[in-house]
């Protein structure tokens, strides 16, 4: 059962850091027509604005618990899902920047940070490496493995709409929602040996 949370948590991560940083660049250059060093830029701008998001959501977790922050970041990224393509969408680069940065460091940074803290604090110590390596690499290979080429075939598919990449999402979303809600606090209790 924790192994399925581990995975549960896991794949909202990956698959927002994969559609901002591989599916986006190639979605906005091909598609929408804008500079891909402007994009590149952006995506370089809000792995910048991670190294402050992570360490203040650490932080948070340890004081209001890695269950309430984790929440926080996953129900940001099923409430931005929508946003997030209406904002690309514009091609005004504010916006683009803005959608891009808020993405990558809120829906992706802030839940990223704590898989250090929540996933060891899921197992006991007999099996804490397979756990927490099992659900990491399934929930990384399920949520991104292939998210940025279902992504672009999806586009294809639906004649250039994005909502089913943003459906996705929130299933992804809602998928991690319940892995969390099934897990239990660990911020501050001692690891299970």
């Amino acid at each position: 059962m924790r192994t399925l949370i581990a995975i549960g948590i896991k794949v909202t991560e990956v698959a927002w850091v994969n559609i901002l940083s591989v599916f986006a660049v190639a979605y906005l250059t091909s598609q929408l027509g804008m500079s891909q060093a402007f994009i590149l830029d952006a995506v370089t701008l809000a792995t910048l604005c991670e190294l402050f998001i992570m360490p203040l959501t650490g932080w948070l977790s340890d004081r209001l618990g890695r269950r309430p922050i984790y929440l926080f970041g996953t129900i940001f990224g099923i409430l931005f899902a929508f946003p997030l393509f209406w904002l690309l969408e514009t091609r005004n680069p504010t916006l683009v920047l803005l959608a891009i940065v808020v993405g990558i460091s809120i829906c992706q940074g802030t839940v990223f940070a704590l898989h250090a803290s929540f996933m060891p604090e899921l197992f006991g110590t007999k099996v804490r490496y397979s756990g927490i390596s099992l659900g990491f690499q399934i929930g990384a290979a399920v949520g991104g493995g292939l998210t940025p080429l279902v992504a672009a075939a999806v586009v294809g598919w639906s004649g250039g709409a994005t909502w089913p990449i943003s459906v996705f999402l929130v299933v992804l979303g809602s998928i991690t929602t319940l892995a969390v809600l099934s897990s239990r606090e660990t911020s501050g209790k001692g690891i299970d040996s």
